[in-house]
């Protein structure tokens, strides 16, 4: 099954909404997450597609750029607080809610934790 996160626009919540000439705007797009950050939009793609596990950011909503490839991103997360006044686009990402499966009939929610890794040396490389 082809996937891709599409968008459509319209100038009044009640609609009517257009589909934007430019979808998909992701070639990934099961289990993603997005929110306001930097006046444009952040995406957190996971689970399918090429794009899969990276954070992406939008300055409309439609043109994303990936930012971000992130390890062991949670799946289909449900932000749970503002995302007001963020200082890097992972903030919001601290902490919050995922699935996880138990077994291939059982999920449950649980929380998430997260922290930002600004250096990373590769396994067998020294650090300097």
């Amino acid at each position: 099954m082809k996937r891709g996160l599409t968008v459509a626009i319209a100038n009044d919540i009640k609609g009517p909404y257009l589909k934007s000439p430019y979808n998909p705007v992701s070639n990934s797009g099961h289990e993603v997450c997005v929110w306001k950050y930097n006046g444009g939009i952040a995406s957190l793609m996971t689970t399918d597609g090429p794009e899969k596990n990276t954070i992406q950011w939008s300055p409309d909503g439609v043109n994303f750029e990936i930012m971000s490839v992130i390890k062991d991103a949670p799946h289909a997360i449900g932000l749970n607080r503002t995302a007001d006044n963020q200082k890097e686009p992972t903030e919001i990402l601290r902490w919050g809610l995922t699935h996880q499966y138990k077994t291939g009939n059982c999920q449950y929610i649980r929380r998430f934790s997260s922290r930002r890794i600004i250096r990373h040396t590769a396994l067998g490389e020294s650090a300097e």
